[in-house]
Formats: C-alpha cells, sequence, structure tokens
C-alpha cells in the first residue's frame, strides 16, 4: 500500500488547483449549515452535514479520475471506491494498521449510485467511530461478494463497548436504519477490551 501512498500523493499535488472551482459552493453551503446548527446540533443536522461531505468528496474523485487515466468507463466499482477511502484514512492515521480483504479478487459489483454512496456514509462512519471511540492499532475490513449478496466486515481490535448500553455518540442505530432502507441487514458484536466486529450483508 505504501506505493499507492506515494501515487496519491503525486494525484493530490496535481489536481490541487483544480479543486477551488468545482467544490467552492459546496463548502461554502456546508459552512452555513455548521454555523446554523452549531448549539443545537442533532441526529438530522449531523447527517445532512455528512451526506453534504460524501457529495463534496465524490466530486473530487471525479476530477482526480479524469486527470489520472481517462477511460471510456469512469464509474467507480465499489471496492475500488472503498479502497480508495481506506487509503485516505491509512495517509491521516500513520500510526494504525489498516487491512483491506476482497473475495473473489476480480470484485466488480456497482451498487446503484444512491445506494453507493448510502452505504459508503455507514462504512465511514463505523470507521471513525472505531478511530474515535475504539483506540485500535488495527482496523480490518474484508468484502465478500455472494450470488445474492455482498457482505462487508469491520473489525478492529480497539477497546469495544457494551451492547448493553446507551453509548451516545457511536451512532451505529443511525447507521442500521440506512443499511436496512437500502435493503441490507447489520450486526454488531462487541465487548469491553475484545474490539468490535459488524457485519453488513446488503442484498443485490
Amino acid at each position: 500500500m505504501k506505493k499507492e501512498f506515494e501515487i496519491r500523493q503525486d494525484e493530490r499535488a496535481q489536481i490541487g488547483r483544480h479543486l477551488h472551482d468545482v467544490i467552492a459552493n459546496e463548502l461554502l453551503h456546508l459552512q452555513f449549515l455548521i454555523l446554523k446548527s452549531e448549539n443545537e446540533i442533532n441526529k438530522e443536522s449531523f447527517t445532512k452535514i455528512t451526506d453534504e461531505l460524501e457529495f463534496i468528496r465524490s466530486q473530487v474523485r471525479n476530477i482526480s479520475h479524469n486527470l489520472s487515466a481517462p477511460k471510456a468507463h469512469n464509474r467507480t466499482n465499489f471496492s475500488q471506491h472503498l479502497k480508495e477511502i481506506l487509503l485516505d484514512y491509512a495517509f491521516l492515521f500513520t500510526d494504525i494498521t489498516f487491512n483491506y480483504n476482497v473475495f473473489p479478487k476480480n470484485f466488480s459489483f456497482e451498487f446503484e449510485t444512491q445506494k453507493q454512496q448510502e452505504v459508503i456514509i455507514v462504512l465511514k462512519e463505523l470507521i471513525q467511530n472505531s478511530l474515535q471511540h475504539g483506540n485500535p492499532s488495527v482496523i480490518e475490513i474484508g468484502v465478500t461478494e455472494f450470488d445474492s449478496e455482498i457482505n462487508i466486515m469491520i473489525e478492529d481490535n480497539g477497546k469495544g463497548f457494551n451492547l448493553n448500553s446507551d453509548f451516545e455518540g457511536i451512532g451505529l442505530d443511525n447507521c442500521k436504519k440506512r443499511i436496512q432502507k437500502n435493503n441490507g441487514s447489520m450486526t454488531i458484536d462487541s465487548s469491553h477490551k475484545n474490539g468490535t466486529t459488524i457485519n453488513i450483508n446488503l442484498y443485490k
């Protein structure tokens, strides 16, 4: 993955001058949204902010693809999309090991665009929860394609938490609702000092 870090650093330098005009208006809108919610932040506002950030990231990603290696088919399959996000996290959190496994290796499934965005939002929320609350040294993500479904496993070796207690701020309930809305299910296995494992099944 280190070689890919170097490639992505070169891409960042190349696309930097192109970013302002593409995302400036969206960033301004996001700024107003955050300021408006400053003293009364709630789940609805947080979800709106998260969705807006994901839209901005998709715009940046599209520019990056167009500049680096234009192709006749410029869509990104789900596995590649997730891999790029993990590379971003690995670049920012150099003291944490991010492992990513895909089966089969030629995984090329593409969700409908809106569904893929919703799933990516959930996965980012779960990774951020792990980083913020779990204090892990390793985060592993596995994606497996079956005939009728896709399984995604997110596992960390962090401090875990008690599933029977109210864990405010982790956003798990909201994540479950997003997955259910997109014809899927999500289960959580965690206990104090034993890390957390989350399984998501998405039906084709």
